[in-house]
């Protein structure tokens, strides 16, 4: 009697050692996907003044917290590069102010070959909102008397462009 309790014992303990690992691994496997498939990639394209596409981004947006310790959250910055200028777009979607960073524009011997510099916002119908023609390493466009919706930011450097799809909330 004594070595079939221990024969149920054995087999009892096998099959929950069975178990627990099978739940570890599948839980390990749902958090690896839910991590991997919550973000929604976006993909970006560069194009030359001729309308070829130069440069391809796949972008994934996400949250990061802020440093200030406000408890606010926000969203991770989108970069591309037009020539040799990194630029980086941050927060999209925006409610207020936008901010445009542009690599190296300062430099006073890049800022003069950058002929046809500048920034413009169109409207998802195409008509033309904003323009800046004086470009800097940091420009913030305000975005709070606009209505939401979605915007194009196109951006111009030594005649070539970069067009991005920016979200009003």
């Amino acid at each position: 009697m004594a070595q079939i309790l221990q024969k149920i014992e054995k087999k009892y303990e096998l099959k929950h050692y069975i178990k627990m690992k099978t739940l570890i691994i599948t839980s390990v496997w749902l958090i690896i996907g839910l991590t991997l498939f919550s973000q929604q990639p976006t993909i970006e394209y560069t194009y030359d003044a001729a309308g070829n596409r130069t440069h391809r981004d796949v972008i994934y947006i996400g949250e990061k917290k802020d440093n200030n310790k406000t408890g606010q959250s926000e969203k991770l910055s989108w970069s591309d590069k037009i020539g040799e200028h990194n630029i980086v777009i941050y927060p999209n979607p925006v409610k207020e102010k936008l901010t445009v960073e542009i690599g190296d524009i300062d430099n006073a011997a890049i800022s003069q070959s950058l002929t046809g510099a500048r920034m413009e916002i169109y409207s998802a119908s195409g008509e033309w909102i904003y323009e800046d023609q004086k470009l800097k390493s940091k420009n913030t466009i305000d975005f709070s008397g606009m209505q939401s919706g979605t915007y194009m930011l196109k951006i111009t450097l030594g005649g070539k462009s970069s067009v991005w799809k920016i979200i009003k909330e």
